[in-house]
């Protein structure tokens, strides 16, 4: 059985952020979260030598700071098709 309560939220807007800042926020999100974003199997040497932990975040850190827009930064993590809707891709 579940017991379910009424949740009550308040949606407030954020002011807009810079791509620097949403860099930052996902190299925060990475760091203090690893058990959502690490490799467990790259960690545990399933596919060569064992990784240590913080190196693959770092390595992911990396990545986030080195895309140049939020289309590269999703495919840079996830190699994600994106599929572009009125325009073209930006540039690699």
């Amino acid at each position: 059985m579940f017991l379910t309560q009424p949740l009550e939220q308040e949606l407030v807007e954020l002011p807009p952020l810079s791509f620097g800042e949403v860099q930052d926020r996902f190299c925060s999100a990475i760091q203090n979260n690893p058990d959502y974003w690490r490799d467990d199997e790259a960690i545990a040497g399933e596919d060569g030598p064992p990784r240590d932990e913080q190196e693959l975040l770092d390595e992911m850190k990396a990545q986030v700071m080195r895309a140049r827009n939020v289309p590269e930064l999703i495919s840079n993590l996830w190699e994600e098709d994106l599929v572009w809707v009125g325009g073209n891709p930006p540039r690699r």
